[in-house]
Order: C-alpha cells, then structure tokens, then sequence
C-alpha cells in the first residue's frame, strides 16, 4: 500500500509597521502581517482583539501587539514577536516648588512625557507666545505669566501636541514708607513689623507706628499677606518733638498719669 504524506514549511510570523510606532494621541500606525494562504489573529498585551482578523491591523492606543498566523491548508501556526506602540499623550508640567513666590524668586517647571515615546524635541510658551531658547524639558520661570509646553515627538513624521497651561504668579515686594510726626514713626498697613535704629532692632517695637527713641536712623521690616518683606528707606529723626511716652502695660493694667485735680 502507498502511504502519502503532505509536509508543510515552517511559518514565520513578522510584524512590519508601516511607520513610526511612536506618534501624538489621535494618530496611528498600521501593523503588517506576511500575506498569503493564512487566517490572522492579531493581539495587544497577550489578549485577543475582538474582530482583528485581517492582515493589517491599525494601532491607535499604547501596547505591545502580536499577530498569530495559520496556514489554512496544514493549520500550522505561529506566533509573531512583540512590536510596541505608544500613542503619547499631551505632557503634564511638573512645578518642582511653590508657583507663587516674591519678588526675585523662581519656579522649575519640568515636563512630564509618557515613558516609550523615542525622540522628543521641546518649547515652551509663556501667554501663548514661544519663549527663546526653552528647548529644554524644564524651564525655571521668574515672572508671572500662564506656561505651557509643546513636545514634538519622532524625526520622519513628527508630530506636535501640547500641555495645559501652568499659572505662576510673582509677588511683588511691599513697599514701606516711614514718616515722623515728631513723636511716632508710622509706616503704611501690613501684617507685620519690626523697627530699627542705627541698624539695631527697637525690642516691642513691633507695630505699624514706634515710638521714637532719640535722634537716629530708623527703619522698618515688614511682612505682607504674602510672606513677602521688604525695609523702607532710612529716615533720620533729627528733632524730637516733647511729648509723653506710651502707656506701659504690666499684668494687664494700664498705668495713665492725669495733670490736674479729678474727682472720683
């Protein structure tokens, strides 16, 4: 009797794409299976994609997709190697430290992009308008302003997508002025104070006014809503006007000297 036997050639399952696999979020790339006498099941992360059964299929999301080819007339099959895809996402701007801050501060602003997205080229924008030279992945912004950063991803069909916006806000410093009534040195409203004279601190004198204390310069510290300080100018006390001192304050009581008769 004569026996005969069909031997079917080894399969060899490739993936080609079409492109480069690493493009903005909303494009794609399509991925190449070897044509011929086959049926295709192609796969992302190990798991079957519902009704991907054709010889190319068209990736739009992050993976690591497959194709598993069968021959129809000996139902050989082979699985092909990974090929990974990454749709990257618009970039996400990492502030590394407050984003408000006084007058002569700064802020790092760092641009996060999804990991696997290959050559990425960068600009940053500060109200809508590109800022010279930011071609870097972080930028330190100085002043107030809305920042954003626009990544180009891949060389051969670059494609750009940009971040949403950063507000940074640079405080500016307050400004104290000292004036002199010939008793007291005021200074304009803040949240805090703290006089000097000849550069010495004045100890209590922690009001918006200080009661003077001789002839001498005096200057004040203050501190805004903000956290933000600054020292006014020198102002030279060179005449003193008589006048009684400041009530003292001892457990709560006030000492008051009347001239004069009072009846009680």
């Amino acid at each position: 009797a004569t026996a005969t036997f069909n031997v079917f050639s080894t399969l060899s399952a490739t993936v080609t794409a079409s492109g480069a696999t690493s493009f903005c979020t909303g494009g794609s790339v399509i991925l190449a299976a070897p044509a011929g006498a086959y049926t295709y099941q192609w796969y992302k992360g190990g798991v079957a994609i519902t009704g991907a059964t054709g010889v190319t299929y068209t990736a739009t999301t992050t993976g690591s997709y497959q194709v598993k080819v069968t021959s129809i007339a000996g139902g050989c099959t082979a699985m092909s190697s990974a090929v990974n895809v990454t749709a990257v996402a618009a970039p996400l701007i990492s502030p590394l430290s407050a984003t408000s801050f006084c007058w002569g501060g700064s802020v790092s602003l760092s641009a996060i992009v999804v990991s696997g997205a290959g050559t990425v080229t960068y600009q940053w924008y500060k109200n809508g308008v590109a800022i010279v030279g930011a071609t870097s992945a972080t930028y330190v912004a100085q002043h107030t302003g809305l920042y954003s950063v626009r990544i180009t991803v891949g060389t051969l069909t670059p494609c750009s997508i940009f971040s949403a916006s950063t507000s940074v806000t640079e405080w500016t410093l307050p400004n104290p002025l000292v004036s002199f009534d010939g008793v007291y040195l005021s200074t304009t409203t803040f949240v805090s104070y703290q006089w000097y004279k000849n550069s010495v601190v004045i100890p209590g004198a922690t009001s918006y006014r200080c009661h003077n204390t001789g002839l001498g310069s005096y200057t004040v510290i203050v501190t805004d809503i903000h956290g933000c300080q600054s020292v006014s100018p020198a102002y030279v006390v060179t005449y003193i006007t008589p006048g009684p001192p400041e009530p003292a304050s001892t457990n709560g009581l006030v000492d008051v000297t009347i001239s004069g008769d009072i009846r009680i």
